[in-house]
């Protein structure tokens, strides 16, 4: 049953809707301002969405035809069956959720000229959750679907991307209009539309891959024949009858040529076709070449217009533009001087000096190193962001490519930079303060000096993650200044996510036309994203290409075209700059799941902290007296996380990393491993003289277990944060191994001296039948034998069982031909004690908390002495047996001869 047709309706169809427990179809209507769900059989509503509600979120996955919105904890699916028609659909949404009817309100913010730091003037602004929530919606609803394909998927999406989509979707549309009418269509709209020039360069690659015929020679072959040039030439082009130009149209050409010429990013485009064009130029355009040039035709007056020392043009209207001084020297002269040739080269700034073991610095030790208030340091990563936005072409935002996946990742970075840096600092007064700075240099960044809303966006993005919330947070957020929570607040208002950050696009368009600036490219990403639903070939015969769409299109990209021409009078630090560059490997450790590690830590210690205090607060008003209990983070720690993050960035391998914490172990006297590890060695030296060999093989295992529990307790959470493992198990068999080596050290040659004089005698028969078995056996080692090392006393059994290890993945053989080998070895060697070494290892450590490749080794020598050592042990049980019935005779004999 279908509703009647609806005058505001945007778009009508069928669609499969994800229910309670199963996918049904219904008809959905989009509407302006919102969308109706009509089940199919009974026509009825199911769900009506309001899409101007401020808690509407859609979101989608690139390459997936599904479709998500989200509403007061709510999700409905819609499938579009296909990504193309899933396009279509956002474009309909989107154009319905726009225009809401009601202005966007903005609210109150702070005087410039009120400097007081006192938190009274700031009362009203204490309730800062509601507003780092608003921040983590912000960063969550940015579409931005280039990252979620790796630089391989990127790859295999060259241009045009969106114009395959559309191809599929309408693969008539190219033979319906004849090329020489596009190109002609092409023409007119270059002519007549003031800015159309850097439209069409913006989109020529798209332009091309549609496969009209079209080159930049024949079209400006084209227009110099269309502006009546006294030199013609033969086009392939069906070119229009010849008619008289008019101002406009000439003034229009002659900045596409000029653009072409002098502008630094639209000159790339000669490069394809540079001498031809060039020649062209030359023969119809000369006048363009002069920095002081007139129309020449006789119909235009006379009139001189001065070189303008521009810092850009800008095509929007009322731009303004300041001036700088510029030394041309013998090149190029022309209106545009090349910003993008005397950038910034990250690759040449070094840092002065070296860096220490403890390189790893968060953002209050850089201010503080470098001297650096938060507008300094926001003005390097301003101009950081800048040489990064010049270094890629301006037309490769309008696919995805990796250039899009680099600025992503970098935005990433820089936000878990800024996190880490919070949560890197040991006392909440500490982390309070590196809120206060983020928050500081987010407002420098939004100044008039500085406009950098890419840095804006990264803070904000820092302070509405999880790890940082007053949730995970209390104490820290209780320590900020109420005007830290003011300015929150009032970035709040800028950077508003409803409305598609309505608020902050007007700022970036308004700021970009009239000094430098730095847009936020996420919200840039999301416009293009929307316009990929209309193709750019349309059925219209009168206006066959999709201008409505270039020009879009073109404008999105406005401001970044403004930033990418645009200088930014500041001057680097080379140390700033060298840090900024360097984030990705020197904090390739940080990840969300270390983040969130660590602020777990933090929440139980100023969760508890905060418990105390009040606790302390309360007997201290009822005058009991009361001990003062230290709220220190870090108290409970051996290695601070500051410490820890840089053995992450010295130390490459977590076994390495694991077995410096348990060093710090061992050497903490205040620990419980510590003392444990001390008993143990007092034990040990107390059963030497005074057990037997199995009560002092039973000592040392009963105390490494000891050990290893009491590690795990204290000290698990740092041995997980230090190996960066998810697996309980796998960590627990490292920290078991790094225990034994530690602990076993001091100890290893006295048991290992007890247990060689108990097996001496069953060494030897062993050495003797193992050296009678091999005489005729080829020995594959015959300079070096790998045994020989068990001869070294002294040695932990990790140690020998690695050896084992080895040389078990060296023989790479089957069992069986691995144990004869292996007795080989064992016969050649210069190690004596074979079967001590068996019960060294075997008795003094529990083999179960081991790693599987060191049970393999060991494994492998047990079967090879397992034949030899039981028969000699039962040979030896059997001749004891007998010697005491011998002696048991003896002695009763001789007691009745006595008798006798």
């Amino acid at each position: 049953m279908l509703r009647p047709f609806d005058k505001m309706e945007l778009k009508r169809g069928i669609l499969s809707v994800y229910g309670m427990f199963l996918w049904r179809e219904r008809e959905v209507v989009v509407t302006k301002g919102q969308i109706a769900i009509y089940r199919r059989s009974l026509g009825t509503m199911k769900h009506k969405i309001n899409l101007w509600d401020p808690h509407v979120r859609i979101t989608f996955v690139a390459n997936e035809p599904t479709l998500t919105i989200s509403l007061h904890q709510e999700d409905i699916v819609l499938d579009c069956k296909t990504p193309v028609e899933r396009d279509a659909w956002l474009g309909a949404i989107y154009s319905a959720q726009a225009d809401p009817p009601k202005a966007f309100q903005t609210r109150p913010t702070l005087a410039q000229d009120e400097e007081s730091d006192t938190d009274s003037d700031f009362e009203n602004f204490q309730d800062e959750t509601e507003t780092l929530r608003e921040f983590q919606h912000a960063r969550s609803s940015i579409i931005f679907d280039v990252g979620q394909l790796s630089r391989e998927e990127i790859n295999l999406v060259l241009l045009p991307t969106t114009q395959s989509l559309d191809a599929l979707a309408q693969p008539a549309n190219t033979v319906n209009a004849p090329p020489s009418k596009l190109v002609l269509a092409l023409a007119t709209y270059v002519e007549r539309t003031e800015g159309g020039s850097r439209i069409v360069l913006l989109h020529w690659d798209v332009l091309v891959s549609l496969r009209i015929g079209l080159s930049l020679s024949k079209f400006l072959t084209l227009l110099a024949e269309r502006q009546g040039s006294h030199t013609s030439t033969v086009s392939s082009i069906t070119t229009a009858p010849h008619r008289k130009a008019s101002l406009t149209h000439k003034t229009n050409v002659s900045n596409f040529v000029r653009d072409l010429l002098f502008h630094p990013l639209y000159s790339q485009r000669l490069r394809s076709d540079e001498a031809v064009s060039l020649s062209v130029i030359d023969a119809h355009f000369p006048h363009c070449r002069l920095r002081r040039f007139s129309h020449t035709d006789d119909d235009l007056p006379k009139q001189t217009l001065g070189a303008p020392a521009l810092v850009r043009k800008c095509s929007g209207p009322a731009s303004s533009s300041s001036t700088i001084v510029v030394d041309w020297g013998g090149g190029k002269k022309h209106a545009f001087p090349s910003i993008v040739m005397s950038g910034i080269s990250l690759a040449k700034l070094q840092p002065s000096h070296g860096h220490s073991f403890s390189s790893v610095l968060p953002l209050r030790a850089v201010m503080a190193t470098y001297k650096m208030s938060p507008l300094s340091f926001a003005q390097q990563c301003t101009l950081f962001h800048h040489a990064q936005l010049t270094g890629l072409p301006l037309w490769s935002f309008l696919v995805p490519t990796h250039y899009q996946k680099d600025i992503s990742e970098s935005f990433n970075r820089l936000t878990c930079y800024l996190v880490w840096s919070v949560l890197a600092e040991d006392s909440p007064s500490d982390r309070a303060a590196a809120i206060e700075a983020i928050t500081s240099t987010a407002m420098a960044a939004s100044a008039k000096s500085v406009n950098n809303f890419h840095l804006v966006m990264a803070c904000i993005g820092c302070l509405g993650d999880t790890p940082l919330m007053p949730s995970r947070l209390p104490l820290t957020w209780k320590k900020v200044k109420a005007k830290t929570k003011a300015q929150l607040h009032e970035l709040r208002a800028l950077c508003d996510y409803t409305g598609g950050f309505e608020t902050l696009r007007r700022k970036q368009s308004l700021i970009s036309a009239t000094c430098p600036s730095l847009p936020f490219l996420g919200i840039i990403g999301a416009s293009l994203e929307r316009l990929k639903s209309s193709p750019y070939v349309t059925n219209d015969s009168k206006q066959p290409l999709n201008f409505d769409r270039l020009e879009r299109q073109y404008h999105a990209l406005h401001v970044v075209e403004n930033a990418m021409t645009s200088a930014f009078p500041m001057t680097p630090h080379p140390d700033v700059q060298h840090l900024l560059a360097t984030l990705p490997q020197q904090l390739h450790f940080v990840s969300s799941k270390m983040l969130q590690l660590r602020s777990m830590q933090l929440q139980g210690y100023e969760t508890s902290a905060t418990s105390i205090v009040a606790t302390t607060s309360a007997a201290a008003a009822a005058a009991a007296p009361t001990r003062r209990v230290s709220i220190t983070n870090e108290s409970a720690r051996l290695l601070t996380f500051r410490a820890s993050c840089v053995l992450w960035h010295r130390v490459a391998c977590p076994n390495a990393r694991l077995k410096i914490l348990v060093e710090a172990m061992a050497a903490d006297d205040k620990s419980p491993v510590a003392r444990l590890i001390s008993n143990l060695h007092r034990d040990v030296r107390a059963s030497l003289f005074a057990s037997s060999c199995p009560a002092l093989c039973l000592v040392v295992s009963q105390g490494l277990d000891g050990i290893f529990r009491a590690a795990v307790d204290t000290h698990g959470s740092e041995c997980m944060e230090m190996t960066g493992w998810d697996e309980t198990t796998a960590w627990q068999t490292a920290l078991y191994e790094a225990l034994v080596e530690c602990v076993y050290g001091p100890v290893a040659q006295s048991v290992q001296a007890k247990l060689q004089a108990e097996h001496r005698e069953v060494d030897l028969v062993v050495r003797r039948r193992l050296e009678a078995q091999t005489a005729q056996t080829l020995v594959h080692y015959t300079m070096f034998n790998p045994l020989n090392q068990l001869a070294l006393t002294g040695q932990t059994p990790i140690a020998m069982l690695r050896l084992l290890s080895a040389i078990r993945q060296e023989l790479n053989a089957t069992d069986e031909i691995a144990t004869k080998q292996l007795r080989s070895l064992v016969a050649t060697s210069t190690a004596t004690t074979p079967h001590t070494t068996l019960q060294f290892i075997s008795s003094t450590i529990d083999l179960t908390k081991c790693s599987a490749a060191l049970i393999s080794g060991f494994d492998l020598f047990k079967k090879c002495l397992s034949s030899l050592s039981l028969w000699l042990v039962s040979l030896l049980s059997l001749s004891s047996s007998w010697m005491c019935w011998w002696s048991s005779w003896r002695s009763s004999s001789s007691s009745s001869w006595r008798q006798s």
